[in-house]
């Protein structure tokens, strides 16, 4: 199950959210089965009676005294509620989601923030962030709050000592790097600017829209852009784990290529920890190590299974024996491929393609891009080491920014004119999927529209023709 959690800003509660719940519940797109809906609530308020009262002198202290006011809580002791509303009313889900407007998304960054740095968890059971007008750097509005020293909007200004130190943490840790984060920016927004809105370390999905700071939560249709934007964001990705899991518990063993390991970590883990599930303690992580030392490659592949290997014959030996027992299941999940030594490599994925082939009961992913690509498509394809695998890309959307683009362009100048041609010619006038790296590189900038190939993007076509001159 997965749970749609939704959190409040400064002076917010449910209503705050409008007809969103009521929306989910009528859009067929989403699996009620499947999803399940909630708000955090806590306490919050704009206007500060006390604080107000104070600036009527002797009298106002007076009605102060006899009428105190609770004080508000700090949104670190925000994000410690939610802690424990995820560790305790929600920890039966499988994912959480969680959606947030304007402070809200400071408590969520705080809490997930804690999580890793603090409490050291590295499987966050909160695989999505989506962030709606959240003052990242702070709202000159919230300046207002010091003449009447409210506790809450003063950690909103922009001279907020809290928001300059959370970001200076919140730096180092790489939220994108844990789960997926989307940030929606609203370009009538009077509270919280747009720079502001959209201001973050490693911030990779921002949207613009037409809305300001309170209507940008309070979508009045399916078809307003402010819920479309909330509805792919939360089915986002799924369609691929799903097939990703289908194709490895069908074949075996997959090649899962990646331009960027970091970029898609966050789909990564949530695959992991559909995996780990399944196999439970059969489950196994391999971190293929930067080494020229064949004992200290597969020495790292024993620690994995708490054993001493010395090749990959010990390491095939042990997992044989393993699966000889049909009932027992094993699975090896394989990451930076492209640390290893190739002779290495080679000699592993060798091993990897004779259990798939021999052992029903063995599975495994492995991740890479050029290695791996060379061990799955040698010039002798049979070959190759992991022939054998089932070959399943990431998402074109995914892969490539524009520095990588221009960076492998610059390597590619010595095909120019081959390269040139092929672009400007029908598809299979020069067949340059043949080539691995070129696999990797042109599937994320090319869609097939007939017999022609496009461009994906105006920019990206735009840097071709700067480096290649032929479009």
């Amino acid at each position: 199950m997965k749970l749609i959690l939704f959190i409040h800003g400064l002076g917010g509660s449910k209503k705050t959210w409008g007809d969103f719940p009521t929306l989910i519940n009528l859009d067929s797109k989403i699996d009620k089965k499947i999803f399940d809906i909630a708000i955090y609530e806590y306490p919050t308020s704009l206007i500060r009676p006390r604080s107000i009262l104070n600036y009527f002198g002797y009298l106002g202290k007076i009605v102060s005294f006899f009428f105190p006011q609770k004080k508000l809580p700090t949104i670190t002791q925000i994000a410690k509620g939610l802690r424990a509303e995820v560790n305790n009313r929600y920890n039966f889900y499988d994912e959480i989601y969680l959606i947030t407007h304007s402070m809200g998304g400071l408590v969520a960054k705080k809490y997930l923030y804690d999580e890793i740095e603090i409490y050291k968890n590295q499987d966050l059971k909160i695989k999505k962030l989506l962030l709606y007008a959240v003052p990242n750097l702070g709202s000159n509005w919230a300046e207002l709050a010091k003449l009447y020293n409210h506790e809450q909007i003063l950690q909103l200004s922009k001279s907020s000592d809290f928001l300059d130190f959370f970001n200076t943490q919140l730096s180092k840790t790489k939220l994108n790097n844990y789960l997926k984060i989307k940030y929606v920016i609203g370009t009538d927004d009077k509270i919280v600017d747009i720079q502001s809105a959209q201001e973050s370390f490693g911030n990779l999905d921002t949207t613009r829209i037409f809305n300001g700071h309170l209507d940008i939560v309070k979508p009045k249709s399916l078809d307003d852009l402010n819920y479309i934007i909330f509805k792919n964001f939360i089915l986002d990705n799924d369609n691929f784990i799903e097939y990703v899991l289908k194709k490895l518990y069908s074949s075996g063993l997959v090649v899962l290529f990646s331009q960027n390991y970091s970029r898609v970590l966050p789909t990564l883990k949530i695959i992991n920890s559909k995996i780990k599930k399944r196999f439970d303690k059969d489950f196994h992580h391999f971190f293929v190590p930067k080494t020229d030392k064949k004992g200290k490659y597969f020495a790292k592949l024993g620690l994995v299974f708490g054993a001493e290997f010395k090749s990959s014959n010990d390491f095939k030996k042990m997992v044989m024996a393993i699966l000889k027992d049909n009932d027992k299941k094993l699975f090896l999940y394989v990451s930076e491929f492209e640390n290893g030594n190739i002779k290495f490599n080679r000699e592993f994925s060798l091993t990897l393609r004779f259990l798939k082939d021999n052992y029903s009961n063995f599975y495994s992913i492995i991740i890479g891009r050029e290695k791996l690509a060379d061990m799955v498509y040698n010039n002798q394809s049979h070959l190759s080491p992991l022939k054998n695998a089932k070959k399943i890309f990431f998402p074109n959307n995914a892969e490539l920014d524009f520095m990588d683009i221009k960076t492998i362009l610059d390597k590619l100048l010595e095909d120019r004119e081959e390269i040139c041609e092929y672009l400007n010619e029908n598809f299979g006038y020069f067949d340059i999927y043949d080539e691995p790296k070129a696999t990797l590189f042109w599937n994320n900038l090319l869609l097939k529209n007939g017999d022609k190939l496009l461009i994906k993007d105006k920019r990206i076509k735009k840097i071709v023709n700067e480096i290649l001159k032929c479009l």
